[in-house]
């Protein structure tokens, strides 16, 4: 009788444990202290991308003032060396966005799909803030003052 209720008790809270891993408002999320908004970009437009670290990169979409910031699960060693990175869109969108089932695809590399956990839009500001931290140079586009909008 005992190892019955033991073992109902335990699947009760194994379910519970589940339950609040999958909603959405369990917790912050991977993207919590990442600086910018969640956001998706079209896999069409990547221009190219700046490596800041080995889990952090931020892709220009399709100019330097449209950036994003990918998050990675986990790091790539010597991410700024790998030639050729790609995306992969397993959802067949044709959008990159985190988290989903989107992954970094590094040629030569064991796994070779990393997958995507965060993608952050990110205003001039923040891009500049974090190439600055990550000692990479910053363009100059960015460093113009950015017009306030329609008057």
């Amino acid at each position: 009788m005992r190892f019955r209720i033991l073992r109902h008790a335990t699947a009760a809270w194994l379910a519970a444990g589940v339950v609040a891993c999958a909603s959405p408002h369990a917790g912050a999320g991977p993207a919590a202290n990442l600086p910018g908004t969640p956001d998706c970009f079209w896999l069409r437009n990547v221009h190219d991308w700046t490596v800041l670290n080995n889990s952090e990169l931020i892709v220009h979409v399709p100019f330097p003032q449209q950036a994003y910031l990918i998050k990675l699960f986990q790091p790539v060693f010597d991410l700024d060396f790998h030639l050729g990175l790609g995306f992969e869109d397993a959802e067949h969108t044709g959008r990159i966005c985190g988290p989903s089932r989107s992954y970094l695809l590094v040629p030569n590399y064991m796994p070779p799909r990393i997958p995507i956990i965060a993608v952050q839009r990110l205003s001039a500001a923040e891009q500049v803030q974090l190439l600055r931290a990550a000692k990479k140079p910053v363009p100059r586009v960015l460093l113009k003052p950015q017009p306030a909008g329609p008057t």
